[in-house]
């Protein structure tokens, strides 16, 4: 955990950012499909990151059903850039 960055960083809430950044748009069912980790965490941190505005979120029609889809806001963008950028910095230095 990043306990430096504001709100900190646990490892499924940086899973959550970084495949929502790598993918532009994730599901539950891609969070699922990509984070090792119980369906019940996956949920606490989207919801978290969606109520620190981190997430925007919009009802779509997928496969004949209706899900739930993810992207970063422009504030999660904004910090996922931050984060990335001082961790590349860090390891330069090793």
């Amino acid at each position: 955990m990043c306990s430096a960055m504001k709100p900190p960083l646990y490892p499924t809430t940086t899973s959550v950012l970084l495949l929502t950044a790598l993918r532009g748009r994730c599901t539950l069912s891609c969070y699922m499909a990509n984070i090792h980790c119980t369906m019940n965490a996956i949920r606490v941190q989207v919801h978290r990151l969606r109520r620190l505005g981190l997430l925007d979120a919009r009802m779509e029609r997928r496969n004949n059903r209706k899900q739930k889809v993810y992207w970063l806001s422009p504030q999660g963008m904004s910090m996922v850039y931050a984060w990335v950028g001082k961790t590349t910095k860090t390891f330069q230095k090793l």
